[in-house]
């Protein structure tokens, strides 16, 4: 029996108010870490110096969709193929990893592109539309039950 082909699916991320106080709690709750039980204090002001570029880092590529590799949209396709569009606009082909994480609350998804190179996309109930995360949940569990 041939599988029905679905409507594509296109997920287009915005900022997401949560991922932020997520991604700015945890480094905060780091910083404090540091600044209160590293010795020497050299070496603390460089510990510090890491987690604030992981913060800066983080933040432009999970709420600001810059920088190299990042993933600005996900569309699967009624053949179940991902097609991912850079920050830079180019489209390429990936395969969904078995990694992935999908929830109600949290979804990420973990692809490998074409050129073998791995990349993420986090979404959050807040940073993309209800209906899309809605039927991207639906998607990805009808498949693992092979439906």
């Amino acid at each position: 029996m041939k599988q029905k082909s679905r409507p594509p699916l296109r997920l287009t991320p915005h900022y997401s108010i949560q991922l932020a106080a997520y991604l700015i709690t945890t480094h905060l709750v780091a910083l404090l870490v540091v600044i209160t039980l590293v010795r020497p204090w050299w070496f603390a002001i460089g510990m510090v110096a890491v987690i604030l570029f992981s913060l800066v880092q983080s933040y432009r590529r999970h709420l600001q969709y810059r920088g190299h590799n990042v993933i600005r949209a996900a569309e699967l396709n009624g053949q179940d193929e991902w097609i991912l569009q850079q920050a830079n606009g180019d489209e390429i082909s990936a395969q969904l990893q078995s990694n992935s994480y999908i929830h109600p609350i949290l979804s990420a998804l973990n692809f490998c592109n074409e050129q073998g190179k791995r990349q993420s996309l986090i979404l959050l109930p807040d940073g993309i539309d209800a209906e899309s995360f809605r039927r991207l949940r639906v998607r990805l569990k009808l498949k693992q039950t092979g439906t």
